[in-house]
């Protein structure tokens, strides 16, 4: 934690940025809990990512340089979980790592869980006026809908349910 401390001051990261990515990396690690006898999870890996995932958030195109930062400084691991917090390639496994901050990001607003139909509205607000940008936050939203299925039928278990969400994921 200390090393994530260390990294919010060099980039900068405000608080509310720091509040959202706790948040995000306690439901990352619940999801990963419910599959560790499944998947060889590296569980210290994923809660780094997730408490840096946005440390450059303040700067364009946050993920990648976010991620080329924790390789410059050792930690290539981590820095290919923060690279693709935002955009997955298209063959990644539905239950990965990477998959799991992926959709930990997506179902957290602020410091809410507040699910993938809640995203999905605030997305038509926020880009009403931007096809383009609908269009990819769509795309990225219905991969997240895509993982959290194959979480639950992996695991027998709601994605709500494993979060003690009051809202449906």
């Amino acid at each position: 934690m200390e090393e994530c401390l260390a990294f919010f001051e060099l980039c900068g990261t405000p608080s509310r940025v720091r509040e959202h990515s706790v948040a995000v990396a306690k439901v990352a690690i619940k999801l990963a809990d419910n599959l560790k006898d499944l998947f060889p999870l590296k569980p210290d890996s994923l809660r780094a990512a997730a408490l840096l995932h946005d440390m450059a958030r303040a700067e364009g195109n946050h993920a990648e340089k976010g991620a080329a930062i924790l390789e410059k400084w050792g930690f290539p691991e981590t820095a290919d979980l923060v690279r693709f917090h935002m955009e997955l390639p298209d063959d990644e496994p539905l239950l990965s790592q990477r998959s799991l901050l992926y959709l930990a990001d997506k179902i957290v607003t602020g410091t809410d869980v507040t699910g993938l139909d809640r995203k999905r509205r605030d997305m038509r607000e926020k880009f009403s006026g931007d096809p383009a940008a609908l269009e990819a936050a769509s795309r990225r939203l219905a991969k997240a809908r895509r993982i959290a299925e194959a979480f639950e039928d992996c695991t027998g278990r709601k994605v709500g349910e494993v979060l003690n969400a009051p809202t449906q994921v």
